[in-house]
């Protein structure tokens, strides 16, 4: 439950922090897919860590594909940061 409102509320605000504050960042065609990535890993997981919780075991490949998809946008959010400083 904490990890998810981490991933939800402090990872997005500290991804929208930054392309805030560094417009280069955002206007990359690699911010889109960031974009796009980290929502769909958000979702994923979120979606399935509800239906382990309700019992749903077969769930648990959903989960650790969402865990794929967030890592993946945490490392592409990286290489924008890198490549936009």
């Amino acid at each position: 439950h904490s990890h998810l409102n981490l991933l939800g509320w402090v990872t997005m605000a500290v991804y929208a922090a930054y392309y805030q504050l560094v417009p280069a960042a955002s206007a990359m065609r690699s911010a889109r897919a960031h974009f796009w990535l980290a929502n769909a890993g958000l979702l994923v997981l979120t979606a399935s860590v509800a239906m382990l919780a309700s019992g749903f075991e077969r769930a648990a490949s959903g989960a650790a594909l969402g865990s794929i998809l967030t890592l993946a946008s945490m490392a592409l959010f990286t290489s924008i940061v890198f490549r936009s400083a």
